[in-house]
């Protein structure tokens, strides 16, 4: 955790960091939260963009959930975001949906049906998350749920390379890019926001 610290201390934007299933490991959530801070939280960018971050880890497991009192945390979350008229992104480990090519499903939130009803109706723009390694991405009721790669993990699953995304929000559009560490760029998917109001 030192190490990330250190790297992330040279970003100068504000941060959400979220913990993942290896970092919940051997009591590294205890440890998370003194080095990196709070495992759920949100930001607000410039009243224009709220990233809220979740806690999809289970000490020791490698499967995820958000339970209840979280995902109810996450509502009134969206909720502020919509009565602000922001763009709202939510930022977790495990995905909600499946990722193709990734094997048999064994990883997916063990809430997922309830947290995917809940951002589908908190109006949600944009949901971001790794665990699987395998870049990603779904259009579901004009939301975009991405899955990213790995920048440093070697594992990694048939012919994919490191890579991590990049994501440009503009006035009224998200663009989402693929980067392949140390190659190209490419665009995974891009869509036009419309004003909540």
């Amino acid at each position: 955790f030192l190490l990330v610290a250190s790297y992330l201390s040279n970003i100068e934007s504000p941060l959400v960091v979220v913990p993942g299933n290896h970092d919940a490991r051997h009591v590294g959530y205890e440890t998370f939260e003194e080095i990196l801070g709070e495992k759920r939280n949100t930001i607000n960018v410039n009243d224009e963009l709220q990233v809220i971050g979740l806690d999809s880890s289970e000490p020791d497991l490698d499967d995820g959930k958000i339970g209840r009192w979280q995902q109810l945390w996450m509502e009134k979350e969206l909720k502020k975001a919509a009565e602000a008229d922001m763009y709202s992104v939510i930022a977790l480990h495990h995905h909600i949906i499946p990722v193709p090519k990734t094997g048999r499903e064994r990883n997916v939130l063990a809430d997922a049906g309830d947290v995917l009803c809940s951002i589908v109706k908190g109006g949600a723009n944009l949901v971001i998350c790794g665990h699987k390694h395998v870049p990603h991405l779904w259009r579901v009721e004009d939301i975009f749920f991405v899955t990213a790669g790995t920048v440093a993990s070697l594992k990694l699953r048939g012919k994919d390379i490191n890579s991590y995304n990049t994501y440009y929000i503009e006035d009224d559009m998200i663009e989402i890019r693929l980067n392949q560490v140390q190659r190209k760029s490419y665009l995974m998917g891009s869509y036009k926001l419309y004003s909540k109001k």
